[in-house]
Order: structure tokens, then sequence, then C-alpha cells
């Protein structure tokens, strides 16, 4: 268990992460605790969506873009290992460091 300040999802929000080189949006669907006046706070950060993290309450258009209403306490700091996936061993190694600070690690799976 960590102190980690994520909050608990009820519904999934669609953010615009930039356009593919073909001119079509590219969107990544985060976890998200509905709030009053529109309102959602993220439940989850990102991997392709730049300057927001779980925490952050964001107003979002119906095209994807965002507005950052209130930052929340966590910061998302992606890495990518050269071999493209990291190891056991090392997941173990960042999620002990990162606990010992009150973050947490999570790791997306290959599809």
């Amino acid at each position: 268990m960590t102190s980690a300040s994520i909050p608990v999802a009820d519904t999934h929000v669609r953010l615009l992460a930039g356009h593919a080189s073909s001119g079509n949006p590219v969107f990544e669907v985060l976890p998200a605790r509905s709030l009053d006046s529109g309102l959602f706070e993220l439940a989850g950060s990102q991997g392709l969506v730049l300057g927001c993290a779980a925490g952050d309450v964001l107003r979002v258009s119906d095209d994807g873009q965002f507005e950052i209403r209130q930052v929340g306490r966590n910061l998302c700091v992606q890495a990518i290992p050269q071999s493209g996936l990291f190891t056991s061993e090392a997941v173990a190694e960042l999620t002990k460091e990162f606990e010992a600070v009150g973050g947490l690690v999570s790791q997306r799976r290959p599809r």
C-alpha cells in the first residue's frame, strides 16, 4: 500500500494525445471520477497524453482537449527501457524506490 493519492474511478474520459501522420486525432482513454459542473478527476496516469497526472481535475471538451482546473498531488513520470519492456526485477526495484516516497509504479502491457 502506498500513500499515492489516486481517486476511485466511476467513468472514463477520452483525452486528445495528438495527431497521427495522417492528420487524424489520437486519443487516450483514462479512468476518472465524475465531479460536479462537468469536471473529472483523473484516476490513472497516462501513457500518451502529456501535461496531466492522476489526481488532476480536468474540464474535457468533446474533441478531447482538456484544461486542468486543479493540479493534484501526483506527477506522472514516463520511462521507456531500451529493450522495450522492463524486467520484473526492474519493476520491483522501481516500485521499492517510488513507494519510499509515496509513489506508485504502473506498467502498461504491450498489446
